[in-house]
């Protein structure tokens, strides 16, 4: 049996806004992805820089999400 490997690759910063409401009054949300960040950033750096872009929209600013992205290896599993 083969034994997986995660390697980590990029991550990418989803950050969702309110872009008005609909007929109903819910509310319409737009994500907007900046990807290919590296995935060794802290959490407080994604969040940081997600608020700083956030900065320059004009819609409402609801959430910063990160996600991660990783690569999966087989390798042979170690004779026991």
């Amino acid at each position: 049996m083969m034994a997986l490997t995660k390697i980590p690759a990029t991550s990418t910063i989803a950050i969702k806004f309110i872009n008005g409401t609909n007929k109903a009054g819910n509310p319409i949300e737009r994500v907007v992805n900046f990807t290919g960040v590296k995935n060794t950033a802290s959490d407080d750096d994604i969040y940081a820089i997600g608020n700083s872009l956030a900065g320059l929209q004009l819609l409402t600013l609801k959430s910063i999400s990160r996600i991660d992205t990783n690569a999966l290896e087989a390798t042979p599993a170690a004779n026991s």
